[in-house]
């Protein structure tokens, strides 16, 4: 485990630098939303086609020379075609990070970690009944990361819901992100309509000096009877050194924000809404 922990160092020494430069623009991939339906305007008579709906806390994407090796944590994904529902949830996914982990050295030395030590996604679908799945997965020794609860579920209804709650990350001296939570959820409701919706929130700490509490994005999307789309961003509370900061205009918080940060080489862009 020693072993484990000091390659995991020398991997966060080795890319450091390309993750404070990925993670300096806080409009990150934090808490990202992707959602997708079918037309506004379906023909007469309804069916339930398709639907899907992608929340996720934390992304990076950090690159070395002209291979990306993006990182993702706290995603959740749900989906629905016709009749069939699906829903996957994980805490952790370190992509081509993970592969080298779980490769064998050149030399023939053993892989730092066994794939299964790895966080693993969990999904189910419908097309044996209802069902749901949940499990926890705890941080990866060493660091903080890949700690969270999984839930999904899926029904003939058909709806289907993911969510992974409790993620924590560290990224150095940078950033803080703890009570991650994010939800993914698509459905057909009383035969006439489709709805998918996504929300993520988390606490943000960044360097020590700013404090966010309860940053919330949601979007949402219906289709087929009273259609209706929106996306929205929400802070429930700021403070720098203990002294709160007004939140009702964030536009104006952005730009306080960005006057304090601005001694250590940070700045913060408050995300704007797209379905």
């Amino acid at each position: 485990m020693a072993g484990t922990t000091g390659q995991n160092q020398r991997l966060v020494r080795r890319f450091r630098r390309t993750i404070l430069c990925a993670a300096a623009c806080t409009a990150l991939v934090l808490g990202s939303l992707t959602l997708g339906g079918a037309s506004a305007e379906p023909a007469p008579p309804f069916s339930n086609g398709r639907a899907s709906a992608v929340a996720q806390i934390l992304g990076l994407a950090p690159g070395v020379g002209s291979l990306q090796l993006g990182v993702s944590s706290g995603r959740t994904v749900a989906q629905l075609a016709n009749k069939l529902a699906q829903a996957q949830a994980q805490t952790l996914d370190l992509g081509l990070v993970g592969t080298s982990l779980t490769a064998e050295g050149c030399n023939g030395t053993p892989a730092a970690v066994k794939p299964e030590q790895l966080p693993q996604p969990i999904t189910v679908d419908n097309r044996k009944g209802d069902a749901s799945r949940s499990g926890d997965d705890y941080p990866i020794a060493g660091s903080p990361l890949g700690g969270g609860r999984r839930t999904v579920a899926a029904t003939t209804t058909p709806s289907a819901l993911a969510t992974v709650e409790t993620v924590a990350s560290v990224l150095g001296p940078l950033a803080t992100i703890s009570g991650g939570r994010s939800s993914a959820s698509t459905r057909v409701v009383d035969g006439a309509a489709r709805e998918a919706e996504a929300t993520t929130s988390v606490d943000l700490d960044i360097a020590g000096i700013v404090q966010l509490h309860g940053l919330q994005w949601r979007a949402f999307h219906r289709t087929g009877a009273d259609p209706s789309v929106s996306g929205t961003f929400s802070v429930d509370s700021a403070s720098v050194g203990g002294v709160p900061l007004p939140v009702d205009q964030l536009g104006m918080l952005q730009s306080l924000l960005n006057t304090l940060l601005a001694p250590s080489g940070i700045s913060i862009a408050m995300p704007g809404s797209s379905t």
